[in-house]
Parts: C-alpha cells; sequence; structure tokens
C-alpha cells in the first residue's frame, strides 16, 4: 500500500550473505590471532635490539625492553577487545581503546624507525670500516712486494761480488725478502677474509634518504601487522558469537505465529481507480465493527444498509456521482482506517484525494502533513498516485491540479 515502505533487494545472493559456521569462525580467529602475535614478537624484538644498541646502562636498558614490551602487550589488547565488544552498547569505550592503541602506534612507530637508523648506521660504519680496513692492506701488500722485489734484486747482485761480504750482505737481504713475502701472505689471507665479508648496505643502495622512507614505511607495516591481526580476530569471534545465538532468534521468531488480521472490505486504489470520496464513510462504518472493542447495543430505527456498487462498475460509477452530488466531509474515526498504517490507508489518501481536488489542500507535502500528519514519504506518495493517474501536473518543482483555473 501506500505507507509501506519497500527496501531495496540486498547486494548478493541469499547464500553470500550468509554466516559461515562457528567453527570456520573459531578457526579462522585463530590462525591470524597467531599471525598478529608473531608480528607483534618481531615488534618486540626491534625495541629489544635497539636499546641493545643504544642504551649502555644495564639497568636502564631492562627497565626499558620491559615497558616497551608491555606497551605491545596493551596495543595488541587493546584492539582486540574494541573488535570483541559491542558497537552500539559500548561504543564510548570502543572509541577510547581505539585512540589509545593508535597513541600507542604512532609512538611504536616512532621507536622502530629510531632503531632502524641507528641499525642502518652502525651497519654503514662497520661496512665503511671494513672498506678502510681493505684499502690499507691492499696498499700495505703492494708496498711489501715492491720491497721484497727491490731486496731480491739486490741480493742478486751482490751475490756475484767476488768479495765475500758483499755476497754476505746479499744473503742478509735474501732473507728479508723472504720474511717480507711471508707477512704479504698472511696480510693477502686477511684482504681476502675481509672482501668475503663484505655485504651490500641500505645506505649505499638506497642513500641516506631513501633510507630514511624506507625505515618508516617498514616501522609502520610491521607495527600495523600485528594490530590489524589481532583487531581481525576479535571480530570473528564476535561474529562466531553472533551465529551462536542466531539459531534461538530465528526459531523464536518461527514458532510464533501471529493471529490473522479480520478481512475488513477495502477501498480501490491507483490512478484513476480510486472511488469516489463519498464512498469512504461507508468503508469506514463497514470496518468499525470488526476492528473496534465491543459497545453498549443502542437501539436505532431500522435503516437499510447501504450497498456498496460492484467493482466492476465502480469506475464508471465514479464521474457521475462526482458531478451529481458534491463530496461529504470526512468524519474522524479511531479505527485503523484513518491512522494511515499497512493497508487500511485507502481511506486517508481518498480524503487528501478529494481535499485536493476540491482545493481545500495545496497539492504539497507541508499541506497536507498539516492537514492530516501524513510523513513527508507518505505525502510524496500520495502526490506521485495522484499525478500517474493524471489528476496533478508538474509545474517546475511544484504540483497543479489539472484543469484548475
Amino acid at each position: 500500500m501506500l505507507t509501506q515502505s519497500y527496501p531495496s533487494p540486498p547486494h548478493g545472493s541469499v547464500e553470500q550473505n550468509e554466516h559461515l559456521p562457528a567453527w570456520a569462525y573459531k578457526l579462522l580467529a585463530i590462525l591470524i590471532g597467531v599471525v598478529g602475535l608473531a608480528a607483534s614478537a618481531v615488534t618486540a624484538d626491534f625495541f629489544i635490539i635497539g636499546l641493545l644498541k643504544l642504551e649502555a646502562d644495564a639497568l636502564a636498558r631492562d627497565a626499558l625492553i620491559a615497558a616497551g614490551v608491555l606497551m605491545i602487550v596493551a596495543e595488541v589488547l587493546a584492539f582486540t577487545v574494541a573488535a570483541l565488544l559491542p558497537r552500539a552498547r559500548l561504543a564510548s569505550l570502543r572509541r577510547r581503546l581505539m585512540v589509545f592503541g593508535l597513541a600507542l602506534l604512532a609512538f611504536e612507530g616512532v621507536t622502530i624507525y629510531a632503531t632502524q637508523v641507528a641499525l642502518a648506521q652502525a651497519a654503514s660504519a662497520d661496512a665503511q670500516a671494513s672498506h678502510t680496513r681493505i684499502e690499507n692492506l691492499r696498499a700495505a701488500i703492494d708496498g711489501q712486494r715492491a720491497s721484497a722485489a727491490a731486496l731480491r734484486s739486490n741480493a742478486a747482485r751482490q751475490s756475484a761480488s767476488q768479495y765475500s761480504w758483499v755476497r754476505a750482505d746479499g744473503a742478509k737481504s735474501l732473507r728479508e725478502a723472504v720474511t717480507i713475502e711471508a707477512s704479504i701472505s698472511h696480510q693477502a689471507a686477511e684482504l681476502s677474509g675481509l672482501q668475503a665479508a663484505q655485504r651490500p648496505t641500505l645506505t649505499g643502495i638506497l642513500g641516506q634518504d631513501g633510507l630514511v622512507a624506507y625505515s618508516v614505511a617498514r616501522a609502520l607495516l610491521i607495527s600495523s601487522v600485528g594490530i590489524m591481526m589481532c583487531a581481525a580476530s576479535g571480530a570473528l569471534l564476535q561474529a562466531r558469537r553472533s551465529v551462536k545465538a542466531a539459531p534461538a532468534a530465528h526459531d523464536k521468531d518461527t514458532v510464533a505465529v501471529s493471529p490473522a488480521a479480520p478481512k475488513v472490505p477495502m477501498l480501490l486504489a491507483g490512478g484513476g481507480r480510486y472511488a469516489n470520496a463519498f464512498l469512504a464513510p461507508i468503508a469506514v462504518s463497514l470496518a468499525a465493527p470488526a476492528l473496534s472493542p465491543p459497545v453498549p447495543s443502542i437501539t436505532m430505527p431500522a435503516v437499510a444498509a447501504p450497498r456498496l456498487p460492484a467493482v466492476k462498475t465502480l469506475h464508471a460509477a465514479a464521474p457521475a456521482l462526482a458531478s451529481d452530488e458534491a463530496p461529504k466531509p470526512m468524519a474522524k474515526r479511531a479505527s485503523l482506517q484513518d491512522c494511515g498504517v499497512g493497508q487500511h490507508d485507502g481511506a486517508r489518501f481518498v480524503r487528501v484525494r478529494a481535499a485536493i481536488l476540491q482545493g481545500k489542500i495545496k497539492p504539497t507535502q507541508r499541506d497536507i502533513w498539516k492537514a492530516v500528519q501524513a510523513s513527508q514519504r507518505v505525502a510524496a506518495r500520495y502526490l506521485a498516485e495522484m499525478e500517474a493517474a493524471g489528476e496533478l501536473k508538474r509545474e517546475g518543482k511544484r504540483y497543479a491540479v489539472v484543469g484548475a483555473l
């Protein structure tokens, strides 16, 4: 009818909108919760490593490590509990928990960022020291090789001398060359070890600015994985609780049977098929005995009951009656036909339609509300039905009665 609301069909099929089994929600919550806890453990490791690298005092380091782990646990619990709580009843608590968790997340991101920068700078310093040592070893090896070659050349010349003391000096130079070559072999082994231990660093690949941006992104991602997975686990547990509560509500809805509504005569509605306004009191009087509470009987003179015209001849009789006799004013009665609810709205619509056609009510939603207290939606439907029936026409944003001067 005119006052009934017709909701739009839900997106997707019924099967797509149905709940999963309770055990499926529980299994998914456990798996996602394990991932979130693992990510939170990685975040705690970053806290611990950063404090070990940056804090020199052992007592302060232990206290700071305990505080960092406690903050991570509080952050994870804040988002998990916020996802588990009922949205309507504990909305204020959920908002406070989410704000608290976001504040911890921001502090955690800054801490992880500082830890990442410190670790990268330490790695860069180690790489720079190794590179310097490699360069020094290369220079020393080259110099010692040149010295050993010179000593060997000198020893060869002195060994060819005819003097014994000169040949003795040549032998001494040769021994020095052998000693230098032995030290060169040790330095070459150290050089090869340092070269094998070289690894690329983020600073060398991304540069200093790229290292800072990469550290910030990684810190936020690591922190977000833990809280998002734990929040999703809490939401799945809440869905599991809803699944358990759903069968009881469904059984209650299916067992309760509402009493059948009494059959009452209905007025036709839609386009030009409406009954004339003067027929509304007849319909109200016929429906009142079925819907109103019993009242004491009153002796009245016998009057022939009015006879409703047949449905087939109703369309033809309505124009003639409208031209021969003016519509009578409607009498308000305490029945469902005057309340504008559900399927008993025809009487009020007929009154509004007759009043608009007679010029008593302007065809606007505001005037209809003032006259019969109809809501904006109901008034809009009344005007749309009369426009579809050809009784009203649009003039800009307003309605006007067809044929009115």
